[in-house]
């Protein structure tokens, strides 16, 4: 409803406010099905502006990958915001909240795959190298075939909060 019944940007434009959103290595709840139950997790992602997906390093053998396997369909939410108890330490918070909850298609890459070494680059991890990364992890990469994107900013610019994102090729 909020979507569909308020002014929009254009495709490009929601594209951006989700680039500006996800600068770096962001906390996202993923959620994955297996056997018709959700089971949702945190995962740290990272965007791939120019491919427009996301990647994250997941152990090997974890639940979120036998999902995955089984049906490759996901949604990932990444969320900030103002909340009661900031508030309560804080009296003069902005109430304002932004989020981008993400639909699309997950594929596992394991260490033996071509593309696995430049998408760990890419990822950057922190705590072990990319020759331990190889041992430990698979990367999971998510090509997102929409998104919603809140804003509560968007209201003062005469938009919906609520943009709609959706992926044109």
């Amino acid at each position: 409803q909020f979507v569909m019944n308020y002014p929009r940007l254009s495709n490009d434009e929601v594209w951006k406010k989700i680039e500006a959103f996800l600068p770096g290595r962001e906390r996202f709840v993923l959620t994955t099905v297996y056997n018709n139950e959700p089971t949702a997790t945190t995962v740290d992602m990272v965007l791939d502006k120019e491919e427009r997906c996301l990647y994250v390093l997941c152990e090997k053998g974890t639940e979120k990958l036998i999902h995955i396997k089984q049906n490759p369909r996901v949604c990932a939410v990444h969320y900030t915001g103002w909340t009661v108890a900031e508030a309560q330490q804080n009296k003069d918070a902005k109430q304002e909240w932004k989020s981008v909850q993400i639909r699309g298609n997950a594929q596992v890459i394991p260490p033996n795959h071509p593309q696995f070494e430049g998408l760990v680059a890419k990822y950057k991890p922190v705590r072990v190298t990319p020759q331990r990364a190889a041992l430990r992890f698979d990367v999971v990469r998510i090509t997102p075939t929409s998104a919603i994107y809140f804003d509560t900013n968007l209201a003062a610019e005469k938009y919906g909060i609520y943009q709609q994102w959706e992926r044109k090729n």
